[in-house]
């Protein structure tokens, strides 16, 4: 049996021109590939990070405690109630001179009195003796202000004008217990604001002023604005609530200070000059005590009730 066999010749022209073509065609195509490939390990990788979702834990954006502990209350105090400026009330309160308001902020029993020279001042609400309450009403008005226990007397510019019994001791010197004064700052509009500040408070930037005033035109408030009335009311909320990143911010800026100071930043010391002086007044008081009957309570037959 005979077999056929059959040659075609390919010139290498031919080749060249398939070779191309083959060239053209994988060009074309490997887009759509690399296109393919690629979406594929992108779906792994969303499917991937699905699954570690599930089991990642979310840290908490507030520490323990935050909403009620009395440790992260106690660091509120300092670094926020202690440093920053806080309406308290209004020039139309104080009708005259002597004209006084008690508060208590966040634990700091402070007062506000109008001076002689109509300034209101501010003022830590605790007597320099035995830091016995000075203001024992939510308001009233008198010129001088005794502290109950044993009749140390200041005036509206917080000037101790009158100690009983002290004046014989030696080296005491009134000029050094006047009462501790606290920043306030009076608007335009007759708004007071306090600052706690032991040291220089933050001034009243453009943006603070521009909020007040626009509050104070908003609600119809100026300096001659007459004060009808008002009441304090009580309710259980939280007041961080809405705030959480800014107040949050603010105590761990409050934080990294007073871990470079190594110690606890107040807003004042209560700690009495001259540690030889206050031991023999308290030598004195004692013998007070024991003569006029005071009670451990602070009170006594003859005390003013301011």
């Amino acid at each position: 049996m005979e077999s056929t066999q059959f040659y075609f010749p390919i010139s290498p022209a031919s080749a060249l021109v398939a070779l191309v073509t083959i060239v053209f065609l994988l060009r074309r195509a490997w887009p759509r590939l690399y296109q393919q490939k690629r979406t594929t390990k992108l779906a792994d990788a969303i499917e991937t990070h699905q699954e570690l979702d599930l089991v990642v834990l979310k840290e908490p954006e507030v520490p323990d405690g935050w909403w009620s502990g009395r440790d992260v209350f106690e660091l509120e105090r300092r670094a926020l109630f202690s440093q920053t400026w806080i309406y308290l009330a209004h020039i139309s309160q104080f009708k005259k001179p002597g004209s006084y308001q008690s508060f208590d902020l966040a634990g700091y029993p402070i007062f506000l009195i109008r001076g002689k020279d109509d300034k209101i001042r501010a003022f830590h609400n605790v007597c320099r003796h035995r830091a016995y309450t000075i203001t024992r009403k939510e308001s009233g008005a008198s010129t001088v202000l005794g502290c109950r226990y044993h009749g140390w007397s200041y005036d509206t510019t917080g000037r101790l004008v009158k100690a009983p019994q002290f004046d014989d001791v030696p080296g005491f010197d009134k000029s050094q217990n006047n009462l501790f004064e606290i920043h306030a700052h009076t608007t335009v509009h007759g708004m007071v604001l306090v600052n706690l500040n032991s040291g220089e408070p933050e001034p009243f930037y453009e943006n603070i002023v521009s909020a007040w005033n626009g509050f104070s035109r908003t609600s119809g408030l100026e300096v001659s604005s007459t004060w009808v009335n008002g009441q304090t009311l009580t309710g259980n909320f939280n007041w961080k609530a809405g705030n959480t990143r800014q107040i949050l911010s603010r105590i761990q800026k409050h934080t990294k200070l007073e871990k470079i100071q190594g110690g606890q930043i107040l807003p004042a010391t209560h700690k009495p000059k001259g540690s030889i002086l206050f031991q023999q007044a308290e030598q004195l008081c004692q013998e007070l005590d024991c003569v006029s009957g005071g009670s451990q309570n602070g009170t006594s037959s003859n005390a003013l009730d301011w």
